[in-house]
């Protein structure tokens, strides 16, 4: 035996040990699912102007984890779909049913709760449903502060769904003007200068009937706002529930944002129930008209109060309120003579006060309990409706001695309509809903480029629908857990790209083989890197700081049926990667890894890093090597073709143990394009260097290479005897799109754009 073999045989043993130890350091949690039965059914006129409701929903496992809504005849879908209340009992489909869908394009946004117990015989529904609907805003909350959000833990907030918070306040003397009174008063644009935020102001002051003291004009935003104000002149007066008068300062240090010089105003305003509502008016600055500003604000008495007194509630999120507000509720109740006699309520800063009954209120020593309805009308800047509807909060509430209150509130915010009707449907076992929708043979798309890695489907009879409202859903797969950075679900897209129009939480191209769905995802798991995670890293010569600073990742290979969206398994390998989220500073906060599945196998690179083939039927892991990996991996006559940054390499699927290796034909974050030809497989790569290249991919070795193009590694389509790329101009910098002829002998260029008027861009 030579010595080159003996290094060979050397070199192979150390790789198979390195993938024995890669596979034992991988712990796989792999989930496997039994029978799938969908329940179909509607809902006779469940949403407004008669529309009906179709409910579709899939049963595994004892759970309706596969179920989607729809509104027949408009192609809408519902937003969310929340039936984790719903279960087949003693012959019944039976429970609740909460989600928000639209009834067209355009349509509002309706949130519809409806109780189902409908009995189930010889496969047929066949009952009655009752329920109610409202319309909601645009608005997605949370209900926590964490990373990884639950379902029940992201929602819209809409009209007619319960809310509840805690309360604070406290009781107050009234300002009359009879007696002293404190007075605290926020303007808007009051001030000239070119950043809204510095011409905000705060004016403070003591009054006892013509007596004015601890007079106080100031920035409202301190932080960029650094002028002071000199009060010159002021005269005010508090008289019939009615503040007027002038006020003159001497502004200074404002800046560039703030105009420094003499302000004069007016001051004329209303006092209900301790708010002030009013204007600046006759503003003057120098010798300029410079108009005035709205006031809002609040007085107080200074004297201790006895038998009469204010009650200042502040109830946060007790408003839906439209997109940018806070949803804030003020309420002041005026209490005298043993009882509530009226009050008001207001969201804070705005002028428009909301009439409040207080009949079902009451205060007992300390406790102020009851129920508190306000009266909502539609001219209002924070309330999203066109007509006038009522909310009773039930409040529990208690003061201190200080006079400080402390409780909470809960409501059902906004109109509800009520609704009943029939309800029909049928139950579809698997094989019934297998044979009407099974995938034809020979119809696969096993790789991000499709079947001949040109983009396009294998040809069909079948014809493309214009609209998405024309074709017909034939089934939802299973959620996973929505997070901000993370897929809500298999193949959607996740929350933070709907509210932002941003990638994030793990990108794969969906493929199908043999009529099954692959997919890989990850999510954020429950806490940080451990240590043993960071030593491997520093033993690997790896940076050490994006993981010390990162989360743990699960990483999730998940295998559908393709007729019916049933979870045939769902492999889970759990805490072992890195967290690729925005906060982790990744630019979009994505992580590309595609798949490939040949020969029964499946093969991915995790966020964890080693290459994995797990068993396309069963999703058991098979082999793991950190020897050599890539995220897009493709099978070309049997063997795993792997790009990384530098080298282009074959691996014997079988084992993960490599084959052959070719020197700086890596694509980076390019596929490289499987050409089949002449009952054979090729394998078409290009480098960041703009080599053009055709691989056998047995023996390893290039049959050809074409130089001087562009970076090729940023895309290229394949067809049966040409190639699309990216190709250069005649002075060597444009880009442009190209197409090269190829052949087993070489290639040549076809034709390509002119570069001033299609510049290549991918």
């Amino acid at each position: 035996m030579n010595c080159r073999m003996m290094m060979n045989m050397l070199a192979t043993a150390l790789v198979i040990l390195g993938a024995a130890e890669a596979r034992a350091e991988l712990e796989a949690k792999v989930e496997r699912f039994e029978d799938y039965t969908r329940y179909e059914l509607t809902l006779s006129e469940a949403l407004a102007d008669g529309h009906d409701l179709a409910l579709h929903l899939g049963e595994q496992d004892g759970r309706f984890t596969h179920a989607w809504a729809a509104v027949p005849g408009t192609g809408q879908t519902d937003h969310r779909l929340d039936v984790s209340a719903l279960a087949v009992v003693d012959g019944h489909l039976r429970g609740g049913v909460e989600l928000w869908i639209q009834t067209g394009g355009g349509s509002p946004m309706y949130h519809g709760v409806y109780e189902l117990d409908l009995p189930l015989t010889a496969g047929r529904i066949e009952g009655r449903y009752t329920g109610h609907y409202s319309v909601r805003t645009r608005t997605l909350v949370y209900d926590t502060d964490q990373m990884k959000v639950s379902a029940d833990q992201a929602r819209l907030f809409a009209y007619g769904q319960p809310i509840s918070g805690a309360i604070e306040g406290e009781v107050q003397a009234p300002a009359v003007d009879a007696r002293p009174a404190r007075f605290e008063l926020e303007s808007t644009h009051l001030l000239v200068g070119d950043l809204s935020v510095t011409r905000y102001v705060i004016l403070r002051f003591d009054i006892d009937g013509d007596r004015l003291s601890n007079v106080e004009f100031l920035p409202r935003s301190p932080g960029p706002a650094t002028w002071e104000a000199t009060v010159e002149d002021v005269a005010l007066a508090f008289e019939d529930d009615r503040l007027h008068g002038h006020i003159s300062v001497e502004v200074t240090g404002g800046g560039p944002r703030t105009r420094d010089g003499r302000y004069s105003f007016n001051i004329d305003a209303r006092v209900s129930d301790n708010e002030v509502a009013g204007r600046f008016t006759d503003g003057r600055f120098l010798d300029q008209d410079i108009g005035g500003a709205g006031l809002s604000g609040f007085a107080r008495g200074l004297y201790e109060p006895d038998r009469e007194r204010i009650y200042v509630l502040s109830l946060p999120r007790a408003i839906e309120a439209t997109p940018g507000r806070n949803g804030l509720l003020g309420v002041n109740l005026r209490y005298a003579d043993g009882r509530l006699h009226d009050g008001v309520a207001m969201c804070p800063r705005f002028p428009q006060r909301f009439e409040v009954d207080v009949d079902q209120l009451e205060v007992d020593g300390d406790r102020l309990s009851g129920t508190l309805a306000v009266h909502y009308t539609p001219d209002s800047p924070v309330i999203d409706r066109d007509r006038p509807f009522t909310v009773a909060y039930r409040i529990e509430a208690r003061r201190d001695e200080g006079g400080q209150l402390h409780g909470r509130y809960e409501c059902v915010f906004g109109p509800v309509e009520e609704v009943a009707g029939a309800a029909r449907g049928r139950v579809l076992e698997e094989a019934a809903l297998r044979a009407q929708h099974a995938i034809a043979d020979g119809r696969h798309w096993p790789m991000r480029h499709g079947p001949a890695a040109g983009m396009a489907a294998t040809p069909s009879d079948h014809e493309l629908v214009d609209t998405i409202a024309d074709a017909r859903l034939l089934w939802r797969s299973e959620r996973t857990p929505p997070g901000r950075y993370q897929v809500p679900r298999y193949g959607e897209s996740n929350v933070r790209r709907l509210l932002e129009g941003r990638a994030a939480g793990g990108e794969c191209s969906i493929i199908v083989v043999d009529g099954r769905v692959y997919l890989y995802f990850f999510e954020p798991a429950e806490g940080p890197y451990d240590e043993g995670v960071v030593n491997r890293a520093v033993e690997a010569g790896q940076r050490v700081a994006p993981l010390q600073w990162s989360l743990q990742a699960d990483d999730i290979v998940v295998c559908l049926d393709a007729a019916t969206g049933r979870t045939l398994w769902k492999t889970t390998f759990p805490g072992q990667g890195r967290y690729y989220g925005h906060a982790t500073g990744t630019g979009k906060g994505s992580y590309t890894a595609n798949l490939a599945v040949a020969d029964g196998r499946l093969f991915v690179q995790p966020t964890h890093g080693a290459m994995i083939a797990l068993d396309a039927d069963t999703g058991d892991l098979l082999w793991s090597t950190r020897d050599v990996a890539s995220r897009e991996p493709v099978v070309a006559e049997g063997v795993l073709i792997l790009s990384t940054d530098r080298d282009l390499v074959g691996v014997d699927p079988q084992n993960g143990r490599p084959l052959w290796r070719i020197a700086g034909a890596g694509m980076r974050h390019g596929t490289p394009l499987p050409w089949h030809h002449e009952d054979r497989t090729w394998v078409i790569v290009g480098t960041a260097d703009g080599r053009l290249m055709l691989i056998d991919p047995v023996e390893g070795e290039k049959r050809w290479q074409v130089d001087g193009l562009g970076n090729l590694t940023l895309g290229m389509s394949l067809g049966k005897e040409h190639v699309l790329v990216n190709v250069t101009g005649e002075n060597g910098s444009q880009r442009t799109l190209g197409a090269y002829h190829i052949s087993l002998d070489g290639a040549h260029r076809a034709w390509s754009l002119d570069p001033e008027h299609y510049p290549y861009n991918p």
